[in-house]
């Protein structure tokens, strides 16, 4: 099959054209780069002389409503957290040691943190009686007892 001089021509051009719309893209890139990003600016934020905490969350506006403070929740036995606990039992005073093995590791929130940015999962600070206060993710409890 003979080639002629006109069908290699538009092949070339096709190719040129998809380089020059990558070149201006890049360049489009390049300009966004360099400014600087926008501020995040909340439409009225909170007066901290309020008794009520006011919390915004703009990736789950709902998060900090989903628990509220004294909450009973249990810790997921699957999570790191319950592992390093468990792993760590012969440390904990004996009552403490007692009861997670009768009910697992309960906790009592205590307030809202924040949403993690890469998975929308809310994080609360839990207190565990006899271990201590952590961040824990929604994804990482099963709540027991509403206040």
């Amino acid at each position: 099959m003979a080639t002629t001089k006109k069908s290699e021509a538009d092949p070339l051009e096709a190719i040129l054209e998809k380089l020059g719309a990558m070149e201006q893209r890049i360049s489009t890139m390049e300009t966004k780069a360099t400014e600087p990003p926008a501020l995040r600016v909340t439409p009225e934020p909170g007066n901290p002389y309020k008794d009520k905490k006011v919390v915004q969350d703009h990736l789950f506006a709902s998060a900090p409503n989903l628990l509220s403070e004294g909450d009973v929740i249990k810790l997921k036995d699957t999570t790191e957290k319950a592992q390093t606990i468990m792993a760590n039992m012969e440390k904990l005073r004996p009552e403490i040691q007692a009861n997670i093995k009768e009910k697992g590791i309960l906790g009592v929130v205590e307030d809202y943190k924040l949403t993690n940015a890469r998975t929308a999962d809310p994080k609360f600070r839990v207190n565990f009686p006899g271990i201590g206060s952590d961040g824990i993710c929604m994804s990482e409890l099963e709540i027991i007892e509403r206040v």
